[in-house]
């Protein structure tokens, strides 16, 4: 996983280095990904938090509910 400076500077989905595209805005030279630093800010903090919570401890995928056993269906 990133470390806590990169949450700006790295691309969320291909991981590549993000590169100034005009005032706060960056662009990945990879995949042609373009966004707002905030945003891309947002959305690497966001997948840090799902691959630490993350049922089996490592897999970036959003957390399910516990299913409730022994309902009764009335």
């Amino acid at each position: 996983m990133s470390t806590l400076g990169e949450t700006s500077t790295k691309r969320p989905v291909c991981g590549a280095r993000l590169r100034e595209n005009g005032y706060r805005r960056l662009k990945c030279p990879k995949c042609g990904f373009e966004g707002d630093r905030d945003h891309i800010a947002v959305l690497n903090i966001e997948r840090r938090a799902l691959y630490i919570l993350s049922p089996d401890g490592g897999s970036p995928t959003t957390p399910t509910a516990l299913q409730m056993k022994d309902v009764n269906p009335e």
